[in-house]
């Protein structure tokens, strides 16, 4: 770090500047100082770039994208702004950035190599399943900190439509030693060029040189058939293999993210990976941390470091305080809990006396990354307990909560839990089909998807009972299970496609015996052809109302099933809006939901669509001004909240409340773009913003309580309803509980 040189500026968006972090071809980096003590690196935008008002609303748009990611390998970012100047905040990491480290300690082992490789690989996964492309992944964005390795400077603003800071416009942007053919070439960005940067970063690591030198040859293509890396250690023989995977010619070619992951060791943390030396600089640079320019602040931090009396102190106060202007009741503050790293996917069940949650995060310096299991006590915010689950480290979970027990899927496995002392009553090792790991409890019982034989591409759908783990019936299916599984009126619905998403259907089984009802089938025709970096899939959804079953493919086709006998009511193919660059429509996974005669759908363009539950016919159409999702990328599932004869819906600023008869708007609250969905709680609307949590009168829009969370920086992450409080996941690092107004 270095001293502020005259002319830098104090403050920036209420932060303190106190040193100098560096500089690149956007703008400058700063050392800065929160109001409440806490340090952020902070990257305030060049002028010039800044004069641009096409840069200055993409940088809006992707700001509020890359606030979305999240996961133990990158960087959070904390704040955002655009006085005087576009800045953004993420949390300051001390370390040596990997290019330091090398050029001063020598290249990595191969294990050490491989380990990083596999942490750098699940960072790009959570950046690309935010919809965000990194675009310049190299040594000198990947720091080593005392909690282990981190993915910086990404996804903001860098596209190849933009000045590069350089005078040049329409040039590609990146580091040219680690920028894929078709990013030399100006081709289309996608995830697949962050994985070829990744396979150079690794020949960094054990060479201490770029992969094909610091910069192209006149054809770009040419590098890599005429110079491709060699690795020449006969204890590479394996990871050759994975960095000229990552470096084929050709985009389709290269390996996932959570391909890499596999391919590779366990993902390093801390620093017990790393040679001595590079780990004892690492530690000091974690303890060289400048005092304030102001001396010290009274003030406590009270959510950065919420545990014991931290706690207290927040849960005493009794009420946070309220906005300026004619302030509403402030909201009651219950208790705080801390809560290392989770995000909304990851946040309840919310089940009478208890919270639920699965913490991402707990990083040492004496212990690794791992994902704990953890149940709050919704009276007092105290942890019940909290269950290691080690073998989810890399993998999204779904917690399912019911009588007498909590289940816990990934990608790999079930796990049942004791909801009272947090063991583990019995697993199962089964590998889940979809994109999302998913599992239901209903009828006394514990439901379960998997492939049946990999040769044929069945699957197979098991009940087990839910203390003992004994499977009551199997039921194989055509077709591998997708999207979510429903319990409803003493039927499971599961829902199977064709490997290559040719056909889709609905299986309705008998939820005590596993009999089959009925199968319906679905789309076969108008099949999507998916971009060489996303392969072929199907996600589907369905909801169940009154005697309907309503079924989502994609958004690209919507159903109405008889319940009792599966025989279609309508179907109707939306036209959605396509992506401009592929001509693909941009793919959805929105929970249709049904009230009175209409049916919601938000679907990945940007659209929310009603459709009249007799016939199907489009009674309107809004487009919500959220950005599209990219094609082959999961977004959060959108789902409209719906109640008084209105439906509340997030656009790209502003929260909507829209007459579900006709869509015209009732009343607008404008928000920032990157704050979570609201929920209906207590006959009131919870909207999350950018640093406060309102509640309004649903009908009239009317403010009735606010939780503000400025002073503490801590934004609302999520928001999830109980039956007599709120809990909102405040930053990435505490849990709050608010009383419901009245």
């Amino acid at each position: 770090m270095e001293a502020l040189r005259p002319g830098d500026p104090e403050k920036i968006g209420g932060y303190e500047c106190v040193g100098r972090l560096g500089a690149g071809g956007m703008g400058e980096v700063f050392l800065a100082r929160a109001g409440d003590g806490g340090l952020v690196a902070l990257k305030l935008i060049h002028a010039d770039l800044a004069e641009d008002a096409a840069f200055r609303a993409r940088f809006a748009r992707e700001a509020a994208a890359v606030r979305r990611v999240s996961g133990p390998y990158t960087a959070p970012l904390l704040d955002s702004g655009d006085v005087p100047r576009p800045w953004l905040a993420t949390a300051y990491l001390p370390g040596l950035s990997l290019e330091q480290a090398v050029t001063r300690h020598g290249p990595l082992s191969v294990e050490a190599t491989r380990r990083l490789g596999a942490a750098l690989a699940e960072a790009l996964g959570a950046i690309h399943r935010a919809g965000v492309v990194h675009r310049d992944l190299k040594p000198a964005n990947i720091l080593l900190t005392a909690d282990g390795p981190r993915v910086v400077d990404f996804g903001i603003a860098g596209g190849p439509d933009f000045s590069t800071g350089d005078g040049t416009a329409g040039r590609p942007v990146g580091t040219p030693a680690y920028m894929a053919p078709e990013q030399l070439t100006g081709g289309s960005v996608t995830p697949a060029a962050d994985v070829f940067a990744l396979g150079g970063v690794l020949v960094f690591c054990r060479t201490g040189s770029p992969p094909f030198g610091t910069a192209p040859p006149p054809k770009p293509l040419d590098r890599v058939v005429r110079g491709r890396p060699v690795l020449d250690d006969a204890d590479d023989a394996g990871l050759r293999e994975v960095v000229a995977a990552c470096l084929a010619e050709g985009s389709a070619r290269r390996p996932s993210t959570e391909q890499l992951v596999t391919m590779l060791s366990p993902g390093a943390t801390g620093t017990g990976w790393l040679p001595g030396p590079m780990a004892h600089e690492i530690a000091d640079q974690a303890t060289s941390i400048p005092p304030s320019t102001q001396g010290p602040r009274p003030r406590r931090r009270v959510l950065l470091r919420i545990s014991g009396v931290g706690a207290a102190a927040l849960a005493g106060m009794g009420v946070v305080r309220a906005l300026g202007g004619a302030a509403p009741p402030a909201a009651s503050v219950l208790w705080a809990a801390r809560a290392t790293v989770v995000t909304g996917y990851e946040f309840g069940p919310a089940l009478p006396g208890r919270l639920f949650l699965l913490d991402r995060t707990v990083v040492t310096r004496s212990g690794g990354a791992r994902l704990d299991l953890c149940c709050l006590d919704t009276t007092t915010g105290r942890y019940r307990w909290r269950r290691p689950l080690t073998p989810f480290e890399r993998e999204r979970g779904e917690v399912v909560a019911g009588p007498g027990g909590v289940w816990v899927r990934s990608n790999r496995e079930l796990h049942a839990i004791d909801p009272d002392s947090g063991t583990v009553r019995w697993s199962q090792r089964r590998a889940f089909p979809g994109l999302v790991p998913a599992a239901a409890y209903g009828e006394n019982l514990v439901y379960d998807v998997g492939p049946f034989a990999v040769s044929d591409g069945a699957g197979s759908v098991y009940a087990h009972e839910p203390r003992t783990g004994r499977v009551v019936w199997e039921r194989r299916i055509d077709g591998r299970p997708v999207g979510t599984l429903v319990v409803a009126r003493g039927v499971l619905y599961v829902i199977s496609a064709s490997a290559r998403g040719r056909w889709e259907r609905v299986h309705a089984l008998d939820a005590a015996t596993g009999a089959v009802r009925w199968v319906s089938g679905l789309a076969d025709e108008d099949v999507v052809s998916a971009p060489p970096f996303a392969p072929r899939y199907t996600d589907a959804t369905l909801s169940v109302a009154d005697d309907t079953v309503y079924v989502s493919v994609e958004g690209r086709h919507v159903h109405a099933l008889d319940a009792r006998t599966g025989s279609a009511r309508w179907r109707v193919r939306p036209q959605l809006n396509v992506d401009a660059v592929l001509g693909l429509p941009y793919p959805s996974a929105a929970l249709p939901v049904a009230a009175g005669n209409r049916l919601f759908l938000g679907t990945g363009d940007g659209v929310l669509r009603a459709f009249d539950t007799r016939d199907g016919r489009r009674r309107w159409a809004v487009d919500t001004g959220v950005p599209p999702a990219p094609v082959g990328v999961f977004r959060r599932r959108f789902t409209p909240v719906v109640g008084h004869g209105l439906v509340f819906v997030r656009g790209a600023d502003s929260v909507r409340a829209l007459r579900a008869e006709d869509g015209d708007v009732r009343w607008e609250l404008r928000t920032d773009p990157s704050a979570g969905e609201p929920v209906l709680a207590g006959g009131t609307l919870h909207v999350p913003g950018k640093w406060e949590v309102t509640s309004h009168d649903p009908v009239s829009g009317r403010v009735v309580q606010r939780l503000d969370l400025r002073d503490h920086h801590r934004s609302p992450t999520a928001v999830l309803a109980g039956r007599d409080a709120l809990y909102v996941l405040a930053g990435v690092d505490a849990v709050i509980a608010v009383g419901l107004p009245g």
